[in-house]
């Protein structure tokens, strides 16, 4: 599987953050897979739960609204079923 995936910079934590992520497989093959997109704080637990479903190839994006969450750096993690 090939798999791009970006994060708005500019916008500080306490903003919307956009998420844009695209999945394809090696072959060029559409296909619907169970994709997963989380935030967390490095080294703590899951805090938010973007993306948990199917997907077909192709680009997606998500808004995390992070306005109730401290200032401070976040990892987000995505993750595809084979």
């Amino acid at each position: 599987m090939l798999f791009t995936f970006s994060v708005d910079k500019s916008a500080p934590v306490g903003k919307e953050q956009m998420i844009r992520f695209s999945a394809t497989s090696s072959t060029g093959e559409k296909w619907a897979k169970e994709v997963k997109v989380t935030v967390s704080p490095p080294k703590h637990f899951e805090v938010a739960n973007l993306v948990e479903a199917e997907r077909p190839a192709g680009y997606h994006q998500e808004v995390w609204d992070a306005a109730r969450f401290s200032s401070g750096l976040y990892v987000y993690q995505l993750t595809a079923t084979d």
